[in-house]
């Protein structure tokens, strides 16, 4: 299930603001897997549905990293130069998810269905 913003807020601000018990580490959210899901999904899998759900998640991590600060920043306050990469990703592949989107609306690219994935493999 997706989080909500405040969900995100709280563990971010948790993250950063718990920092008392040096045992346990928290992992920090950085751009990388997202740039590496864009990738995976316009260029490997050419999966429409895998590009459309990575762009989401990845448009939902730059909102976050925004609301810490000035968006080139990992979870943790930290430059982060993946979210550069994720920056140019995003412009391509927003394109092709509006293009996709359009497609689909006029049925010249349909999801596939039970009958017509077969079709697809």
């Amino acid at each position: 299930m997706a989080k909500t913003s405040a969900q995100l807020d709280r563990e971010i601000a948790n993250a950063l603001g718990g920092r008392r018990d040096r045992r346990h580490h928290a992992t920090v959210a950085t751009a990388a897997p997202y740039v590496e899901a864009i990738n995976e999904a316009m260029y490997r899998t050419k999966d429409p549905d895998a590009l459309i759900n990575a762009v989401a998640a990845a448009k939902k991590h730059v909102a976050a990293m925004r609301r810490i600060g000035t968006g080139h920043i990992d979870a943790s306050g930290a430059f982060d130069p993946a979210m550069y990469d994720l920056a140019n990703l995003l412009v391509k592949a927003n394109e092709m998810v509006r293009r996709i989107k359009i497609q689909r609306k006029t049925g010249r690219f349909p999801k596939p269905s039970r009958r017509t994935a077969w079709k697809l493999r």
